[in-house]
């Protein structure tokens, strides 16, 4: 089966400005998936979910990027080793510096997977305000 990324924008709550974009992704007999994420994510990133799938679980310890242009990894590598059946989340806390402010985006980024296994797949929600 090819690698696929089917990408999910929910604008939220008027009120509050929370979106929500979930990413179903399957990967490519390498393990790999990729996608840019669509719409670009313009705000503050509140948190960032890992759910693999439960009947196709990945392989354990896979990593999950979201990729700037430069290759810089907005998560800090707060997305690897991810488990194969225990969902996960982080927080802007965890992705900020100095662990006080917000992590703000406003960049094109792209979410890749890495080293799931073949035909494994997942779910990735990244929220932002």
């Amino acid at each position: 089966m090819a690698m696929s990324v089917t990408q999910t924008y929910s604008p939220g709550a008027v009120q509050r400005g929370i979106k929500t974009l979930t990413c179903v992704w399957v990967s490519a007999a390498d393990g790999s998936a990729s996608a840019v994420l669509d719409p670009k994510i313009v705000g503050e990133i509140r948190n960032v979910k890992f759910i693999p799938s439960a009947t196709a679980a990945p392989t354990a310890s896979y990593d999950v990027t979201l990729l700037d242009a430069h290759g810089i990894d907005y998560l800090k590598g707060l997305g690897a080793d991810q488990s194969a059946t225990v969902a996960a989340m982080v927080h802007p806390r965890e992705l900020d510096a100095v662990g006080s402010g917000p992590l703000l985006c406003h960049v094109p980024l792209t979410l890749t997977i890495a080293a799931a296994g073949d035909t494994k797949g997942g779910t990735v929600i990244i929220t932002w305000r």
